[in-house]
């Protein structure tokens, strides 16, 4: 079962109001950057690999797994300068912000960012082949 950093139990009976996920819109992976703007997280599938696993910080540059294994949620998108030590120009890396569930100690306090391109449309390590915002009743 899933296990966070949280200390306490959840006490369903307090909740006054109760929701359930009534249906779920698929998202083409051509529209994650759109969907991602417009709809807020969307669920994606990744393939990881021990490269995934043992990330800590900045664009991820590690080997993917062969298939998609692990889901997590894509919640933004960001671009960041770099400068290439050999050219000595900024180069602008764009990424995907993904929140994991193994807790604030893995990667970027659970956060791995993942590139992409400007349009959002390169898909590492399988990034958007499965794709999900559900549907709230």
């Amino acid at each position: 079962p899933y296990v966070s950093d949280a200390p306490n139990l959840c006490n369903i009976d307090r909740c006054t109001e109760k929701y359930g996920i009534k249906n779920y819109l698929s998202v083409p992976d051509n529209k994650l950057k759109e969907a991602l703007r417009f709809l807020g997280p969307i669920s994606i599938s990744v393939a990881v690999s021990d490269d995934f696993a043992f990330y800590k910080e900045g664009i991820f540059d590690g080997e993917c797994g062969d298939e998609l294994n692990h889901a997590v949620m894509l919640v933004g998108f960001g671009m960041k300068e770099i400068v290439n030590p050999l050219t000595k120009k900024g180069e602008k890396h764009y990424y995907y912000i993904i929140k994991n569930s193994w807790g604030q100690q893995w990667g970027e306090r659970g956060f791995i960012n993942i590139e992409t391109d400007e349009s959002g449309l390169m898909r590492k390590c399988g990034l958007g082949t499965d794709a999900f915002i559900p549907l709230i009743e």
